[in-house]
């Protein structure tokens, strides 16, 4: 099950060749013999777009993209933005089947796609559940979610900006088996622009294990994340859709090597979660029990409007609402610089 676009030529008929052309020079497109696969090893976002058949004269489209169901609503965030890039680029319009049953081709609005999915996100998600028989899925709050997904959908550009002498990591979803939390890996206090998770993951080689880790092969020990801004707590600090710490390329100094020999480490054992096994918690608050019965109710073809749910803090938010639609948007570097 998956929500589905139709997309065709303004003009008249695609032109395939153009059309592979620009598959071929964007990063996280697979192409195939009829379509492409987008898949973002950063974030774990992934689709596909599927071209019509040339010999069936009743299909007007050119293209069909499959969006899943179930995922978090960064999924469907980070899909739009690829879809408004690909429709402005390649000159295409949309037909939302979901929202009018008749062939409508408008131009792509990614704000109207996203608060459209997640209505029929909300609806679809207790039956997918009930099939596969799964309990409470892992949830963690949307905004958090949105934060280490910009994290990671820009971490390539801020890789590229620091060069090969310091390493940017991907933030994580982990859990201890009751709670979910965010990670991100430090190895062997190399230098690293570390993001502020609440674990961070220590990882050893054969030349930095302490002597009661000796005996195990490449060990992983996690850390409050707090631990570690405390210990390095001199060092600058930067802002991004987290906050981070610049470590400099003479890293790591006497008082990492310290820390890696005797770590403060957390008792629980953190296992890392696949990135769309984590749904955003807001969609399961109370009030969103209602969501299913106002959506099966809503008349054909009207515009899905995002219900409103209670947080721990019992304020009204829009579920799955992206906290800032300029995320994942072309942004400046911390130095000023346009990052491309």
């Amino acid at each position: 099950m998956s929500y589905d676009l139709c997309l065709r030529h303004s003009q008249g008929q695609l032109f395939r060749p153009m059309l592979f052309a620009y598959f071929a020079d964007h990063r996280n497109y697979q192409p195939y013999e009829h379509g492409a696969s987008y898949e973002n090893e950063d974030t774990g976002v992934c689709f596909s777009l599927d071209m019509a058949p040339q010999d069936d004269e009743e299909i007007e489209y050119d293209l069909e993209c499959s969006v899943p169901f179930a995922v978090p609503g960064f999924f469907a965030w980070e899909i739009a933005l690829q879809l408004r890039e690909l429709t402005q680029a390649m000159e295409l319009v949309v037909w939302d089947p979901q929202e009018n049953d008749e062939p409508t081709y408008l131009p792509f609005e990614a704000e109207r796609f996203f608060h459209a999915w997640q209505a029929h996100n909300r609806a679809v998600l207790p039956v997918l559940q009930g099939e596969a028989k799964s309990g409470r899925p892992y949830v963690y709050p949307s905004e958090k979610l949105f934060q280490f997904w910009g994290w990671n959908y820009h971490r390539a550009a801020l890789q590229e900006e620091a060069g090969e002498a310091v390493f940017v990591p991907r933030v994580m979803p982990v859990t201890d088996g009751q709670q979910v939390a965010t990670a991100v890996v430090w190895t062997d206090g190399i230098p690293t622009y570390l993001p502020r998770t609440e674990v961070v993951l220590l990882v050893y080689s054969e030349r930095s294990l302490p002597a009661g880790l000796a005996d195990k092969e490449r060990p992983v020990v996690p850390v409050e994340g707090e631990s570690v801004w405390r210990l390095l707590a001199h060092l600058p600090q930067r802002e991004r859709e987290l906050p981070y710490l610049e470590m400099p390329p003479e890293f790591p100094d006497q008082r990492v090597l310290d820390f890696f020999a005797n770590p403060p480490a957390l008792d629980s054992t953190w296992s890392v979660l696949p990135y769309e096994s984590v749904m955003d918690e807001e969609f399961f608050a109370k009030e969103t029990r209602d969501t299913k019965r106002s959506f099966a109710h809503r008349r054909p073809g009207a515009a899905a409007v995002p219900c409103k749910a209670h947080v721990a803090s019992r304020k009204p938010i829009l579920v799955w609402r992206a906290p800032d639609f300029s995320f994942g948007e072309p942004r400046t570097s911390v130095r000023g610089e346009p990052v491309k």
